[in-house]
């Protein structure tokens, strides 16, 4: 199902209690519940990249080799790398083109990557409309968690009577259903890693399964 911004917005009026709209135009739709919408979409970076940061989505991984733009001693290594303007979240870092040899040992500083090696391959989740910005790519069970996300944004100035934690608590389970369900999409680690793992893909699962039973 292709998914539109109509769609996750009437998502997050529905978990609030609001009718839905008929469109994402302020001037078809004069409703203070969109005008609410419009501003969480656009705060900060953006809605989309928020979302997209809660997890390592396969509908949303890219690919980049940055180039060296500097030799430089900084943080005692040697090279620094550009981050994509596309960059939410790194997935996995290597020297190598098919992500064999991670590379162990590099310093993130605001929108650059300092290594000793001067090749660097990253997959990274993208805000890019090619990947994670493009809404039609979005799965079900991701636009619901987007969509719930977005309804406790804008409920603490919604008059309705809405049980914030109670939305909170759906939220938070929608956002745990979402990623299980896109890592049984992805590939398998060989060899298999314990639950108790802390490995940089697995710490979102191993977090959200200690907040749920936290909540029950």
């Amino acid at each position: 199902m292709a998914q539109n911004l109509l769609a996750i917005w009437n998502i997050a009026l529905a978990s609030v209690g609001e009718r839905s709209l008929a469109s994402t135009s302020t001037t078809a739709e004069n409703v203070e519940s969109l005008r609410l919408l419009n501003e969480t979409w656009t705060r900060g970076r953006g809605a989309v990249s928020y979302v997209l940061e809660q997890g390592l989505w396969s509908f949303a991984i890219a690919r980049s080799a940055p180039t060296v733009t500097t030799s430089t001693a900084a943080f005692g290594h040697t090279f620094s790398f550009d981050l994509p303007a596309d960059f939410v979240r790194l997935v996995e870092i290597s020297s190598t083109a098919d992500m064999r040899d991670p590379l162990l040992r590099y310093e993130f500083e605001t929108t650059k990557i300092y290594a000793d090696s001067s090749i660097v391959y990253l997959r990274y989740v993208s805000s890019s409309t090619n990947f994670g910005g493009d809404l039609a790519n979005w799965p079900d069970s991701f636009l619901l968690y987007a969509g719930h996300w977005l309804g406790t944004q804008i409920t603490p100035r919604i008059r309705n009577e809405v049980d914030h934690e109670l939305l909170g608590k759906r939220t938070s389970e929608l956002l745990v259903s979402a990623r299980f369900k896109d890592m049984a999409r992805g590939k398998r680690p060989w060899p298999p890693l314990s639950p108790g793992s802390v490995d940089h893909e697995y710490i979102d699962f191993i977090i959200d399964i200690s907040a749920l039973r936290r909540s029950t």
